[in-house]
């Protein structure tokens, strides 16, 4: 009789599992093993155990499935001065494309911003930006669309890893001057303080910036990914053992081992 319980809810837990992971086998491979093993055991106690993990596991992808559902919008939506509120050191300007995430305060809930910057002296004004403050946003709300291609990159099951399910391509932004509220203000510090800190690291050589973004702050840019692959080719990792870069490979390690059991990307993040 235990057995047979414990037989429904692998199945109804696999299921979740798979419909999680966009039916990555692997995963579906892993949990059938694992089910097999406990189904034979035949320990009461271990029973329990599994049971409880069972419940836990169907409640937690049913408040998932449902904050999704709530959260993200089915169609694109025209949205006129909504007030998001956006810490500095989260943007990042690259060319004329301005890339952020925002909390959505009408709404309650993270959101992704993209901006195509209008003028020089505008990419100057944000790319110098040190406080965190509200601003009245204007442009075209949707959720994050599914990749298209095979193998393409999952950025929305990525931004959902986020709890950020919507994104707004701006039209138009101004500086809302209300004050943070007090449930915001000392991260709000935090963040300006980073952006600080990052802005100072633009005056550095270009290899020592990026090392001193990504082990002093964590801003991990395209041009680490450069450095490190300079440095790996060197042969000089050894000098950085004592530095913390040694986690980065450790990590990049693990990517790899991943890779090799065919998780994608999105999930290892």
């Amino acid at each position: 009789m235990y057995r047979l319980i414990l037989f429904f809810c692998a199945i109804i837990l696999i299921i979740s599992e798979a419909t999680y992971f966009d039916f990555e086998y692997i995963f579906l491979i892993i949990l059938a093993l694992f089910v097999v093993r406990i189904i034979f055991v035949r320990d009461a106690k271990l029973l329990l155990v599994c049971l409880s993990c069972f419940v836990v596991s169907l409640i937690y992808f049913k408040h998932y499935q449902t904050e999704i559902n709530n959260s993200e919008l089915k169609i694109e939506q025209k949205a006129e001065n909504q007030k998001i509120l956006i810490y500095p050191d989260d943007l990042i300007v690259n060319g004329d494309l301005l890339t952020c995430n925002g909390y959505w305060v009408d709404k309650k809930q993270k959101i992704s911003l993209c901006y195509r910057i209008k003028s020089l002296d505008e990419k100057r004004l944000l790319s110098n930006l040190t406080e965190s403050k509200f601003y009245n946003v204007s442009g075209v709300i949707s959720g994050i669309s599914k990749p298209t291609n095979e193998n393409e990159f999952n950025y929305r099951r990525f931004s959902h890893g986020k709890k950020i399910y919507n994104r707004i391509l701006v039209k138009t932004w101004q500086i809302n001057h209300d004050d943070l509220p007090f449930k915001y203000r000392l991260l709000g510090k935090i963040h300006g303080f980073r952006a600080k800190i990052i802005q100072s690291f633009q005056n550095l050589p270009k290899f020592l910036r990026g090392y001193a973004n990504a082990l002093i702050v964590g801003r991990h840019d395209e041009s680490f990914d450069d450095i490190s692959e300079n440095v790996r080719k060197l042969g000089i990792i050894y000098l950085f053992s004592l530095s913390g870069l040694h986690v980065f490979y450790l990590i990049n390690f693990v990517n790899k081992l991943f890779q090799l059991f065919r998780i994608t990307s999105e999930t290892t993040e």
